[in-house]
């Protein structure tokens, strides 16, 4: 028996074993969601938001329900996705950006200001804030997980986007 869980379907199996869940989303509405992505480090960003336009183009969002907006890093995601969250036009905002360890302490403030960013976001605008930001060691770790031996972290953040807006819809209202 399948149970409708906004844009998705559940099995009664899926209920019960949370690994299944993300096998059985069959996106049945649209959709809306909404990029942030960082252009600073862009050549991983790029990857990574390409990795999240085919995960949503695999679950059949459409490309006319999805809007992208680029800011100048991460640290000036988490303001422009509380302002898109609280603008209620969407289901959930993808955040997108890479922070990579370099010589100095910028890295710690920057990476934290991000994650408490997007969090406050979600929190402030009542819409579930993905936080698809890479924190890296170097160049090498990040595009690594931004399409390359560890997987696309951008497809894993939009798959969350998708649980969470379908979550959010059908059962937190």
């Amino acid at each position: 028996m399948a149970a409708f869980a906004g844009n998705c379907y559940l099995t009664s199996s899926s209920r019960l074993n949370p690994t299944n869940f993300r096998q059985s989303l069959i996106p049945s509405s649209p959709c809306y969601c909404y990029y942030v992505v960082a252009r600073f480090n862009e050549i991983v960003t790029k990857h990574l938001l390409e990795g999240a336009l085919d995960t949503f183009k695999k679950y059949s969002v459409k490309e006319e329900d999805i809007d992208v907006v680029w800011v100048p890093g991460s640290f000036e995601i988490g303001v422009v996705a509380e302002k898109l969250g609280k603008s209620r036009k969407y289901q959930s905002i993808l955040c997108i950006g890479a922070v990579i360890r370099g010589d100095t302490t910028h890295y710690d403030a920057v990476a934290n200001s991000a994650a408490s960013g997007v969090l406050s976001a979600g929190m402030n605008s009542g819409v579930p804030c993905i936080f698809g930001v890479l924190t890296c060691d170097d160049m090498d770790q990040a595009l690594n997980r931004a399409g390359g031996k560890a997987g696309n972290k951008g497809a894993e953040a939009a798959l969350t986007a998708i649980e969470m807006a379908s979550l959010f819809e059908h059962h937190l209202k």
